[in-house]
């Protein structure tokens, strides 16, 4: 369907959640406030930002130091109310992504529900010892007044070149972005040069309080979906590549495209297999991932998908099938400069080392 035709639905969708925030923003709807930092993490464009690196990015800076809880709505979970992950949780009970966070960060209290203000305060009930909560998705959930937002914005699918859903895929106006405190421009190239900084920061016309960092995605290991005694821990990508070994990819990502590429990077030939986003597998789509497989170099042939994607398949016996040829592509958020990094380090824990309840 053509954009222009969509176009009254989107005017219709930016003058609800114009009212929803006029709401919000002149107290006629609460905010929840709480006595310890949180920190929100969020963004404008649906699908695909980079949220999750950036999330995990937090989790591992404050988590040196501070205990760290993470609340999520855990998007496309199959249950209700409020669940706090433990051993057995599978994505089917949190979702993919903080089923992901829980793994890779097991000191780190990780918990769902759909209202976030009633999810902190039940979390806060179990964990009382935590010391910040990170608020993941939450930058349009008004019902919580957050510490500090950080919002993640698309260096490839920038807001200022976007429209209101559904013409578009912004959730809100880009005047929402006034409500930021720190924008983290994502998936930008990682040799950005200071004129294309210059220039993208000219549009996205963000306001003087608000410090604007860049960065990218670093692939860093493939890694076994299924650890065993013949499975390698890690393999660097470089070595992959250098090997020759057919490659066959698959992915139920909202943003395929930079994954896609970097498969092709490794091997040209590598045929990419997409689904939606949040895709919940089933067992005939690995045996059409299998069948793949198989045509691209037999039994040689390595199986890459990304880590979320790992997730919701670690409950499937099909998949386990493949534990010998199935690995994920590891990744994380780097800041394009030191001194991006560096300033980002101390904006954070700086905020979290003198929060006042009275802020």
């Amino acid at each position: 369907m053509k954009k222009g035709v969509l176009l009254p639905l989107s005017w219709l969708y930016g003058a609800l959640t114009k009212g929803r925030n006029y709401l919000y923003d002149h107290g006629i709807k609460a905010s929840a406030s709480f006595g310890l930092p949180v920190v929100s993490v969020g963004n404008l464009t649906v699908g695909g930002t980079g949220k999750t690196p950036l999330v995990e990015y937090l989790i591992r800076l404050l988590g040196a130091s501070h205990r760290t809880a993470l609340l999520s709505r855990g998007y496309k979970r199959l249950s209700r109310g409020f669940v706090l992950a433990d051993k057995a949780s599978t994505a089917c009970d949190i979702g993919d992504e903080p089923l992901q966070i829980h793994r890779k960060f097991p000191d780190t209290a990780v918990a769902v529900h759909e209202k976030r203000a009633e999810g902190i305060r039940r979390l806060l009930q179990l964990r009382p010892e935590t010391e910040v909560v990170v608020l993941d998705d939450a930058f349009q959930h008004r019902a919580v007044k957050p510490s500090l937002s950080v919002l993640a914005i698309d260096y490839r699918r920038p807001v200022f070149d976007d429209w209101l859903l559904p013409a578009g895929s912004l959730r809100e106006s880009r005047q929402g972005m006034k409500r930021a405190d720190i924008v983290v421009v994502t998936k930008c190239p990682e040799n950005l040069g200071d004129e294309e900084r210059k220039a993208f920061i000219a549009r996205l016309q963000s306001e003087k309080r608000q410090q604007v960092f860049f960065s990218h995605i670093a692939y860093t290991a493939v890694c076994p979906a299924f650890p065993g005694e013949n499975r390698p821990a890690r393999i660097d990508p470089i070595d992959l590549k250098d090997s020759g070994r057919p490659l066959l990819a698959f992915c139920g990502i909202g943003a395929p495209q930079p994954f896609a590429e970097y498969v092709r990077q490794l091997d040209k030939q590598a045929e990419v297999i997409s689904f939606p986003d949040h895709h919940r597998y089933t067992g005939g789509d690995l045996e059409r991932i299998a069948k793949a497989a198989r045509s691209a170099g037999g039994q040689d042939a390595l199986i890459l998908t990304t880590e979320k994607d790992c997730c919701r398949l670690a409950h499937l016996p099909a998949a386990r099938q493949l534990a010998d040829n199935l690995y994920y592509l590891a990744m994380e958020m780097r800041f394009c400069t030191e001194q991006e990094e560096t300033l980002f380090n101390q904006l954070i824990t700086e905020h979290v080392r003198t929060f006042s309840p009275s802020c």
